[in-house]
């Protein structure tokens, strides 16, 4: 009975995570419309980490025992969250969001089956049933909305585009593995907040190395507000509610789940275009 009732609770973490990371490419395009792809990334992983950090101080015992396999797992997450930030909004820059979005449909499956190969997971008929129907009614709802957009589009840039949310996807996938294998030892909120926060060392070099100043003062509001939410609740709380329900959940399940970000993503894009 206590174990079933904290699988409902890993699942609700999970879903609700989900709705906030459906939100992040909508709220991405909107801040690097006005930014350069790394100086978003540094500015969203930014925020998350400084939210993060009274929590990093709360949890400092915790994070002085953390041994050497668990910081390289630490830093190998961090590592595909600016990877997955980067590449994604790269290839958004050069293809339109609906190609993207096809090929990020593919995450979940790739997920399950590094959880079948690595984990040795069984998961159960219904969860790849639903992984392959979701990733293939995602794949033909965003075909159905590509036709229109990428039809003035350079093959080269797209299929350039297409390339880098190949990577993203891989990364995606590996961070959610690593993470399945950190919350083993590592509690949820620590791995979240010590991935952010290490996200932005590696991040913030690239930023600078960049040379294009921000033009802080000509930023919108609205831009604003979408790199305070990108980072406060896409990565904050979403990823602090993922690692949590991933801990009590296996990596198939977690997969199951990110098989709905699409068609959230959709209707999110939806509601605020």
């Amino acid at each position: 009975m206590f174990r079933s009732s904290q699988q409902s609770i890993a699942h609700i973490q999970m879903g609700l995570a989900i709705l906030l990371f459906g939100t992040a490419l909508p709220v991405s395009q909107i801040l690097t419309s006005e930014v350069h792809v790394f100086d978003g990334t540094a500015i969203r992983l930014t925020v998350a980490a400084i939210l993060f950090l009274p929590m990093i101080w709360k949890r400092r015992d915790e994070i002085r025992r953390i041994g050497t396999n668990d910081a390289l797992l630490v830093f190998l997450i961090a590592a595909s969250l600016v990877a997955v930030s980067g590449l994604m909004l790269c290839s958004t820059k050069l293809a339109p969001c609906t190609v993207i979005c096809t090929v990020t449909s593919f995450t979940p499956i790739v997920t399950a089956l590094g959880a079948i190969i690595f984990f040795r997971d069984r998961p159960k008929r219904k969860q790849l049933g639903w992984i392959v129907v979701a990733g293939c009614s995602a794949l033909v709802l965003r075909a159905a909305c590509t036709r229109a957009d990428a039809t003035n589009q350079e093959f080269f840039w797209l299929a350039l585009g297409v390339v880098l949310s190949i990577a993203a996807v891989f990364c995606e996938a590996a961070g959610i593995l690593f993470a399945k294998v950190a919350t083993r030892t590592v509690s949820p909120m620590t791995l979240a907040a010590l991935s952010t926060l290490v996200s932005v060392l590696i991040i913030l070099p690239f930023a600078f190395a960049d040379g294009t100043p921000i033009s802080w003062n000509s930023l919108s509001t609205k831009a604003w507000l979408a790199g305070i939410w990108w980072g406060a609740g896409g990565i904050t709380l979403g990823t602090w509610l993922w690692y949590s329900g991933i801990k009590q959940s296996s990596a198939t399940t977690a997969a199951a789940f990110l098989s709905l970000l699409p068609f959230v993503t959709v209707a999110i894009s939806w509601i605020v275009n």
